[in-house]
């Protein structure tokens, strides 16, 4: 049993991160490809890692080294949970364990490597976090050698509580919409939904104060959040030696949750992998009148069907645009001096990079930078179409248009009104970041053209693990931020020559990539 449970969780994250095909694979380019991802990953696992060990230094130079344990355990939680609850359709995916069900193992050894793999990954990103703020806090209030360790040891077991109300939350959704015609529509809808309460809940916090006043108001926020959770607040509590008991209450409650879970899970799997997967079917179709469309809108339809019926894959590239529409309505209704307060960006500031604030926000992830590879091995059928290779990137850049210019124009209309903005920096404001918009999709449909993640079982390998995800969120990030860099070196009296030139800039290498995506021949594009 556990030599079986040994062996898959292994070869689970062996296939998750691409071990065995870096260590066999032949091929250079595949191997590059490999260590660019991993590069790409070290990069944003060191920018997490400054995040909690400079809001943890900030917790302790104030005086509330006791909520540096909340906020670090609140901030794991979250993205661990975020992470995990669209995870449920992968653990119960119907098709996965079809093919494990053919090996000679217990049913319950699949349950538990499936579970090990979702613990492994979430573990790595906990030790980070609380490990990078403890050290913080220790450089501040001085070395506690029981606070050190317990910050630690809570590492291991702090992913099973997140972990365990992810998939049930996820579960519960996917058993929800399972019922419904259009089920895939209304997942989305639901994950979105969530999604957007999650991002708007912090927003309502007063950010006009003071720094001691608004770390009094996050200690509060922690201070509520451990009500809210009792384990949070036992990991809290124990984390001073007084509180010890409270420390192994933590730890106990946290494996018992995850183990009763796991148990249920591994005694009904099979019949949640049945229901779930359920499909409702529709008893009175008839056929409609049949309509000829032009190759690029019937190309557009199949790109806008895949994109809203996979939740995966729409929730992690509209984020960004998500992102954009809600600070569009907060700085309308709470203004902007409250909101990138809580950002940490000083008003001063916030004129001259607003039109790269907006382009940052609503490019964090383009949904072209997989639009290819969310094809998987049905890109040979794409290419046996009688079209040309033209046709099926326009379409994939007209969905990406869809989304991104719209939130562009949104975005720009409320900084411009909230703001005052007037003349030239009007047209900034709105040329900006369209520009910016249309410059990262064809980007990002080039690199993904260039490394496609056509060889997989679940979306979240080329929308989440794949390099082209990560080298185009990294090259869209590294381009705003070096324009905006360009920008305040040339001072306000130059702002709009550098506006002028930095469009140019852009739009020239829209068109230079515009052409090499047109000279793209569908079979040069597989997977290396």
């Amino acid at each position: 049993m556990f030599k079986s449970v040994w062996l898959l969780t292994k070869l689970q994250i062996c296939n998750l991160f691409g071990f065995n095909e870096s260590k066999y694979a032949k091929d250079k380019k595949t191997k590059n490809r490999l260590k660019t991802t991993l590069v790409a990953f070290i990069i944003l696992g060191a920018m997490l890692i400054l995040y909690s060990a400079l809001l943890s230094y900030a917790f302790a130079s104030f005086g509330f080294v006791e909520i540096v344990p909340l906020y670090l355990g609140s901030l794991a939680f979250s993205i661990i949970f975020g992470f995990s609850v669209f995870r449920a359709g992968a653990i119960f995916d119907v098709k996965s364990y079809e093919k494990f069900a053919v090996l000679p193992v217990p049913q319950s050894a699949i349950v538990a490597s499936k579970f090990l793999t979702l613990y492994a990954t979430n573990f790595l990103l906990s030790f980070a976090v609380m490990t990078s703020g403890a050290v913080a806090t220790c450089i501040v209030a001085g070395f506690d050698l029981w606070f050190l360790l317990s910050m630690i040891l809570s590492s291991v077991f702090l992913p099973l509580l997140p972990i365990t109300l992810a998939l049930l939350i996820g579960t519960a959704i996917y058993a929800i919409v399972s019922r419904f015609k259009k089920n895939n529509f209304l997942k989305t809808a639901l994950t979105t939904i969530f999604v957007v309460a999650v991002i708007a809940w912090p927003s309502m916090m007063d950010t006009s104060a003071s720094d001691l006043e608004f770390i009094q108001d996050l200690a509060s926020l922690f201070s509520g959040i451990g009500k809210a959770l009792p384990p949070l607040a036992w990991l809290g509590a124990g984390t001073r030696v007084s509180g010890i008991g409270y420390f192994f209450l933590f730890v106990i409650s946290s494996l018992a949750l995850f183990a009763a879970y796991s148990l249920l899970v591994g005694k009904f799997y099979k019949n949640i992998c049945s229901a779930l997967s359920s499909k409702s079917a529709n008893a009175n179709f008839k056929m409609s009148e049949q309509t000829a469309k032009l190759p690029i809108f019937a190309l557009y339809k199949r790109e806008l069907k895949r994109y809203i019926s996979c939740s995966i894959y729409f929730m992690n590239t509209a984020m960004g645009n998500i992102l954009a529409v809600v600070l569009a309505i907060a700085i309308l209704l709470v203004g902007v001096d409250s909101v990138f307060t809580q950002l940490g960006i000083p008003m001063s500031l916030i004129t001259a990079f607003s039109p790269f604030i907006i382009a940052l926000v609503n490019n964090l992830s383009s949904l072209t930078s997989s639009a290819i590879s969310m094809e998987g091995k049905g890109f040979e059928q794409t290419k046996a179409l009688p079209v040309s290779a033209k046709t099926v990137m326009d379409a994939k850049l007209l969905l990406q248009y869809t989304f991104s210019l719209p939130t562009s124009l949104i975005c720009s209309t409320s900084f411009a009104i909230a703001l005052g903005a007037k003349g030239a920096q009007i047209l900034w404001i709105f040329i900006l970041p369209f520009a910016l918009s249309l410059l990262c999709g064809a980007l990002s449909l080039l690199v993904n053209a260039k490394f496609p993640c056509l060889s997989w079982d679940n979306p979240s390998v080329p929308v989440k693990q794949s390099s082209s995800t990560l080298i185009c969120m990294l090259a869209s990030m590294g381009m705003i931020i070096l324009s905006a860099v360009a920008m305040l070196a040339v001072g306000e009296n130059y702002t709009n020559l550098m506006g002028f030139l930095l469009t140019t800039a852009y739009l020239a290498a829209l068109a230079f990539i515009y052409k090499k995506l047109s000279n793209l021949r569908l079979n040069e594009i597989d997977e290396k």
